[in-house]
């Protein structure tokens, strides 16, 4: 009730409002939808999100997050095992959001549950979600937030089909020393069809 009652003196709600959160909240009940929204946003601030697919050659998930396949695709072997990594539902509708579900010790879970759910207009991305406590990673003066892995986790790079050479030659003498073997790609135009091929450099 303690977390209920700091939400409630961080909105702007009336009086009403107020015992009408707590009698819903007593209850186990979906209360007012506001303060549900409220903690939603509050679980978001805490929590990180590391994304993974299965189809390295999807020419859309390069367009949409390969700056338009002028990026790279790191390709890891142990890490999603490791992280404890969750395959994506894609469904038409989100899970429903209660209040008690977003107050500790309960909102990690809940915001897991959420956030391993996409559009099922997204299923093509064949996704996978890491999903953790801001506690579980480092945030130091950046706003990113960084989860570390072992050398030996990174053991592919596959470039875009529109990676600019000299950027290509910049990352192969960047990772020359890398402790162990890292192996090489890139993504290449299909002659026929509107996809691409993943080839050994």
């Amino acid at each position: 009730m303690e977390c209920i009652e700091h939400l409630l003196s961080l909105g702007n709600f009336s009086p009403q409002h107020h015992d009408l959160a707590r009698r819903e909240a007593a209850l186990g009940k979906i209360v007012y939808p506001e303060l549900v929204e409220m903690a939603w946003r509050k679980t978001l601030e805490g929590t990180g999100v590391i994304c993974f697919t299965e189809r390295p050659d999807n020419i859309l998930m390069w367009a949409h997050y390969a700056s338009k396949h002028e990026g790279v695709c790191l390709g890891f072997e142990g890490l999603p095992e490791r992280l404890d990594v969750q395959h994506v539902e894609y469904e038409e509708t989100l899970p429903p959001l209660r209040l008690v579900d977003l107050l500790p010790p309960k909102d990690l879970e809940a915001s897991k549950a959420r956030l391993k759910t996409k559009s099922s207009h997204w299923a093509y991305e064949r996704e996978w979600r890491f999903i953790l406590a801001e506690t579980k990673f480092s945030s130091d003066s950046d706003p990113r937030r960084k989860v570390p892995f072992a050398a030996k986790e990174l053991r592919r790079v596959i470039f875009g089909c529109q990676k600019p050479a000299e950027r290509r030659r910049e990352i192969i003498l960047l990772l020359k020393d890398w402790p162990t073997t890292i192996y090489f790609y890139e993504a290449v135009p299909h002659h026929s069809r509107f996809a691409v091929n993943i080839r050994r450099l």
